[in-house]
């Protein structure tokens, strides 16, 4: 009798080894596969965010830095400073690889001339009665409109995030580029009965020039009035005007003609914001008055829990793949124990001994083929129960730290540091939310990868008590009664 025959006839005899084999087994392939297969839809799941949202790196002045050096002159109190951005330094960063789409920014505030800002009634009631007299005349004189100046209003952050919403007209492109047009709030619009194709006129407060506006598109804003905004009707969001950033810096005077206040570049890819950085470091660029801040905030909270996952899935292999291969070589070791008056019976025929193994090899493969089936059957149910619990437990981890450290995003709040040492401070919320679920299937690839490692689990605990064996005599054995 070969040992082909010998393998199948034991199988089938010795029904309590086999069921704990397959037991043992079936468990491995299940996690094994529920492991491969969560890793695959984590990997899936952070390039469709990466796809979805890209990265944006922006450039702006290093007020951290004019900070330090107005404390290290000793100029006392800090005060503000307008700080210009060259567009001969945006050109250079245009030159740089992965940029997708960029968007050029320049604020102001203006006068509003023959018609009235939106005015809320604790402002009006603040100044009326609390507020010093001069007070309401140097607001104005400071200016009640915001004027934001962009190259593309379709790409601020405000429109991306869906703040603000066409209603009527058109946005401002590059094509409107040296032109006085603009965007205003709906609210605006209705409170002093404006339309498209209306003129309104804007007086600058530092040239003290008054400059007309056509309107060309009417704007609705869900953004919320804050407590500043409240006092201050320049920082209301319904006195919000969108105009090109060529006016804008028209409106702020000669010095800031061909410069922008920020300049933003969205990238292809948030994995090649580093290197980004990297080839930027290299251009003739003062980083000491500029400064370059990643802000991909938004993906790493996409992705922060399934990375966790992710990791946790890695694991689970390997560990699952080690403990499974010491398990079943204990359980085989026990097993050719208790089988050692056959393996001397078999012996003494003249069976070699490369040939027990090979049965025991079978022996094996029999139950794997078995269990392989059954953690087929089983595998996508198990991977998306485990997968989507690991993701909510991770959610919910990450909104309790948050909660007790008393920020609102990240590790630390609002502050961001740019990878490479680029860092800086970014205010803008993310609104996006973590992945919260994952479609885990379980695909033919990771079927074979699961195969492969439970085929190499078996090699090694048959391999293990093969040492035994092979030092087996059959004489020894027979002669023996434990």
């Amino acid at each position: 009798m070969n040992f082909l025959s010998r393998a199948f006839i034991s199988t089938k005899e010795n029904l309590g080894k086999t069921a704990l084999l397959f037991l043992v087994m079936t468990t491995i392939c299940v996690f094994v596969l529920a492991g491969i297969s969560i890793q695959q839809a984590t990997d899936q799941a952070s390039n469709l965010a990466r796809e979805k949202l890209g990265a944006t790196v922006t450039l702006q002045p290093n007020m951290q830095k004019l900070r330090d050096d107005m404390k290290e002159k000793g100029e006392g109190r800090f005060q503000i400073k307008n700080i210009s951005i060259p567009m001969s330094v945006v050109d250079q960063i245009l030159k740089l690889n992965n940029i997708v789409g960029y968007n050029l920014t320049t604020t102001a505030t203006g006068i509003a001339d023959g018609f009235e800002p939106i005015t809320s009634s604790e402002s009006s009631s603040n100044s009326d009665e609390q507020a010093p007299p001069f007070r309401e005349n140097n607001q104005k004189e400071m200016g009640n409109l915001k004027i934001n100046g962009v190259l593309e209003q379709s790409l601020t952050s405000e429109a991306e995030n869906g703040t603000i919403k066409l209603v009527e007209g058109s946005g401002i492109t590059k094509e409107n580029l040296n032109q006085n047009v603009g965007v205003i709030s709906q609210t605006l619009a209705s409170a002093d009965s404006l339309k498209v194709g209306d003129t309104i006129k804007i007086k600058s407060p530092i040239t003290n020039e008054v400059y007309s506006i056509k309107i060309q598109g009417i704007y609705e804003t869900t953004e919320e009035i804050s407590e500043m905004a409240v006092r201050n009707e320049a920082m209301n969001p319904y006195n919000a005007i969108y105009v090109p950033y060529t006016f804008a810096n028209e409106m702020k005077g000669s010095d800031y003609k061909d410069s922008v206040d920020q300049a933003t570049f969205t990238l292809n890819d948030p994995l090649n914001v580093n290197s980004f950085l990297e080839s930027a470091k290299k251009l003739n660029i003062d980083f000491d008055t500029y400064m370059l801040n990643a802000n991909n905030r938004a993906y790493e909270t996409m992705i922060g829990p399934i990375n966790n996952v992710s990791s946790f899935a890695k694991t689970t292999v390997l560990i699952v793949s080690i403990a499974g291969a010491i398990i079943m070589s204990l359980i085989i070791i026990l097993t050719i124990k208790g089988r050692r008056s056959e393996i001397g019976i078999i012996l003494s025929l003249g069976e070699r001994k490369r040939k027990i193994i090979s049965q025991f090899l079978v022996e094996m493969l029999i139950v794997l083929i078995i269990s392989l089936g059954v953690s087929v059957g089983i595998g996508n149910i198990v991977s998306n129960s485990i997968g989507n619990s690991l993701v909510q437990k991770e959610i919910a981890v990450n909104a309790e730290n948050q909660s007790q450290n008393g920020f609102g995003g990240g590790r630390f709040g609002n502050f961001e540091g740019g990878p490479k040492g680029h860092e800086g401070f970014n205010n803008e919320k993310v609104d996006v939310q973590p992945i919260s679920s994952l479609n885990v299937k379980v695909s033919g690839k990771d079927f074979l990868d699961m195969s492969l490692i439970a085929i190499l689990i078996v090699i090694i605990s048959i391999g293990i008590p093969s040492v035994g064996i092979m030092r087996l005599q059959p004489k020894e054995i027979l002669s023996r009664h434990d």
